[in-house]
């Protein structure tokens, strides 16, 4: 379903997927005001995303990955547009936390500017957003501040490749200055 009227710009360019989970989907298919009329200067390289929604001591969350990296974020739940402003705001953090070049971190969320919203299908992706969030319920007793949480989520293996580190496959992918990771917990 693409809730992004035609979920193409005007200009003809697709809008970035969003793969919900049945948690996510209840909310996400009656949302029918996405989209923009600005263009993007480019595609991110981290592609379509997986996401789900939680409740964590009474707090309404959304975890999201990126299919290619696993590149984990994790922001508060809000209706549109707000889905959206702290969908970006989340992955800026976590793009900067890695070490990411600017410019690229602006090519990354200009992806996020026009969103289509999808059933997911994929029960590998499934499982990782189920495993994400017990592991993000374990963080989040811990800490409070959600940009540690996604910090700890990105430097654990997750997914059915053993050893992939989404923060390693983030460095991969989208390059980050030479300094590593100063851990923010």
């Amino acid at each position: 379903m693409t809730l992004a009227n035609s979920g193409v710009h005007s200009q003809g360019e697709p809008s970035m997927r969003i793969l919900c989970s049945q948690k996510l989907w209840r909310f996400a298919r009656a949302w029918d005001i996405w989209g923009t009329t600005e263009p993007r200067a480019a595609s991110g390289l981290l592609g379509s995303w997986a996401a789900t929604r939680f409740q964590e001591e009474g707090v309404d969350l959304v975890i999201a990955i990126s299919k290619s990296t696993y590149l984990t974020v994790v922001f508060p739940f809000r209706e549109p547009p707000g889905f959206c402003v702290l969908f970006r705001e989340a992955l800026a953090d976590a793009l900067e936390d890695l070490g990411v070049p600017a410019a690229r971190v602006k090519v990354e969320l200009a992806a996020l500017e026009a969103l289509d919203f999808e059933w997911l299908r994929d029960s590998t992706l499934r499982s990782v957003l189920r495993d994400l969030e017990t592991n993000c319920g374990i963080e989040l007793a811990y800490h409070q501040n959600l940009r540690i949480v996604q910090l700890n989520l990105n430097e654990v293996p997750h997914g059915s490749l053993a050893g992939h580190i989404p923060s390693d496959a983030v460095a991969k992918l989208l390059g980050s200055d030479a300094t590593p990771v100063k851990r923010l917990h």
